[in-house]
């Protein structure tokens, strides 16, 4: 059956291989789509996106590359530094970027270095975040730096369930993506639009607060919810003191990983903890494809990739996907009042 490979992001420790139907596909392209044009956004708009993609041959000088048949401009997620901060803040201006799709760690570590050099920020009409926790300080920050307001999206690589923030800052659950059964310790999912893998009452663990049935002030009907908590993650530093955030792309597509983890020791390097899938996995093979990928992405830092059995839990029990033991320098805030354009 047509259809794409997919894995979670393994931030929990242990990635989940996927299999998406092409109508899975097309159906969750759709609602994105459909979520943008919530605030303003159409198709054929130039759009920027900063989501963890490779931008072939980037440097601290070119951060970016343009897509004309997307009407595209890919924005590296791996070169945020001093150094590097004006060729982006360049690109959106020569491109006339209005809209920006971002993980938020990404705009978060671009925003900080912009507000650390003092560097003037082109205004935007819009941000599209997802895949991670967007914490309130953060947005407050960003939305203020940028002049427009940011616009959120929660799900996961399941798509077993999603929701849109709405003008009220509520999170809408998708009619029609799956069926979602509140219970104790998260929720029980099924996708209604995955035919090549379909999940019944899979268990999500994100903690969904603030629920309602009643109709939203913005006027849409359904249930609907007020925050995300969780998927919060450090962000590690690279060459030059880039910003770093979701390095899970180093371990997807990779055979033979069960589990992974990325710590940062307080003098910078890099370890990549690997959890081997059973004996057959040649380790030497193995080492060298995650430190190439993680080199791509981190640039010239001491990075050693270790084969072990298990994965630090931290004391929770849980397995943080980043482990960061360096001081990172946190958002700056921004006086209130300074972010009306």
């Amino acid at each position: 059956m047509p259809g794409v490979d997919a894995t979670t992001s393994g931030t929990t420790g242990t990635p989940l291989a996927l299999r998406r139907s092409l109508n899975n596909v097309l159906v969750e392209e759709a609602w994105i789509s459909h979520h943008r044009g919530w605030a303003g956004y159409r198709p054929g708009d130039v759009i920027a996106v900063m989501r963890g993609e490779v931008v072939s041959g980037a440097t601290d000088e070119v951060v970016h590359r343009f897509v004309p048949a997307r009407r595209t401009l890919l924005l590296s997620s791996y070169h945020v530094s001093e150094r590097s901060v004006a060729g982006y803040l360049d690109a959106l201006r020569s491109h006339r970027v209005r809209f920006l799709a971002a993980y938020p760690s990404s705009i978060a570590s671009l925003t900080a270095v912009a507000l650390a050099r003092g560097s003037s920020l082109p205004p935007l009409t819009a941000i599209f975040t997802s895949s991670e926790t967007l914490a309130p300080q953060a947005r407050e920050v960003i939305e203020s730096a940028w002049g427009c307001r940011i616009w959120d999206h929660y799900g996961h690589a399941e798509r077993t369930v999603a929701a849109m923030e709405c003008e009220q800052r509520r999170y809408h659950l998708l009619p029609g993506y799956g069926v979602v059964e509140r219970v104790d310790g998260g929720l029980l999912t099924t996708g209604l639009t995955n035919s090549s893998m379909p999940l019944l009452r899979y268990r999500v663990t994100d903690a969904l607060e603030g629920w309602s049935e009643v109709r939203c002030d913005c006027g849409r009907a359904g249930r609907h919810f007020a925050s995300v908590a969780g998927r919060t993650e450090d962000v590690l530093i690279g060459e030059g003191g880039r910003r770093i955030g979701r390095l899970d792309f180093v371990f997807k597509g990779v055979e033979g990983v069960l589990a992974g983890q990325i710590c940062q020791d307080a003098d910078g390097s890099i370890e990549v903890r690997v959890v081997p899938r059973g004996p057959a996995v040649d380790p030497v093979a193995l080492v060298e494809l995650l430190r190439g990928k993680t080199l791509e992405r981190v640039g010239a830092v001491d990075v050693r990739v270790e084969v072990v059995s298990e994965l630090e839990r931290a004391a929770t029990g849980k397995t943080p996907f980043i482990i960061q033991r360096m001081s990172v320098p946190r958002l700056p805030a921004v006086p209130v009042g300074d972010g009306e354009r």
